[in-house]
């Protein structure tokens, strides 16, 4: 059985600026990823957001051991 510690509940996108906060890094480096392909963003109305099963993708490489 989990714990209710367990249980992380995940938003199905992430705005920017959360995006930037979950990897620790600036706008600039994570508008670079998005427009070199790396990253793949939705857009809603104005804003642009990144699903989350994109954004784990994309960091999970990244993750050192």
């Amino acid at each position: 059985m989990q714990t209710e510690s367990a249980l992380i509940l995940r938003p199905y996108c992430l705005s920017i600026a959360a995006a930037c906060r979950e990897a620790g890094i600036g706008r600039t480096k994570l508008y670079e990823e998005i427009k070199a392909g790396r990253l793949r963003t939705i857009k809603v109305g104005r804003r642009t957001l990144i699903p989350w099963a994109n954004f784990k993708a994309w960091l999970d490489p990244l993750k050192l051991e």
